[in-house]
């Protein structure tokens, strides 16, 4: 299975993030009539953080991105390091450090998260990369 959320402007540009799933009977609290089943990645591959406007995440999104980068750093780094691949590394722990708010996003041209919606955002970030990010991580947390 791949999750494919993304989004096209026909005959412009189109951003599309994509990653490899399984699907896995979940073990949750109160399964009901289950079993449930859900989403988890088999590929790997960082998310580029300057696209992703943390202070726009929940706390939620937040905490799985992080796992999320935790297990890139965990399967990824290691092989890397068997392989002695010290740029590629260098690449990947750059962009799978833990997701924390320290300043207004740069994706937003000056604007904080409380005013998304004035004039002076782009359509691109607001209603494109954000949403099709979040979207991308409630994929595949469900």
């Amino acid at each position: 299975q791949i999750t494919e959320p993304g989004y096209y402007e026909d005959g412009k540009f189109g951003i599309r993030l994509e990653t490899i799933v399984t699907v896995v009977e979940k073990n949750l609290p109160r399964n009901f009539d289950g079993p449930y089943l859900g989403l988890e990645p088999v590929t790997f591959v960082p998310f580029e953080p300057k696209l992703i406007c943390a202070e726009l995440l929940s706390t939620k999104q937040k905490n799985w991105l992080n796992n999320y980068n935790a297990l890139v750093r965990d399967k990824i780094g290691a092989e890397l390091h068997e392989r002695d691949n010290t740029e590629a590394y260098e690449w990947m722990m750059a962009r799978t450090g833990p997701v924390v708010v320290t300043k207004p996003c740069k994706l937003l041209a000056g604007s904080s998260a409380a005013s998304v919606n004035t004039p002076r955002t782009s359509f691109l970030t607001n209603y494109v990369l954000i949403p099709v990010t979040i979207l991308l991580m409630n994929l595949i947390s469900f």
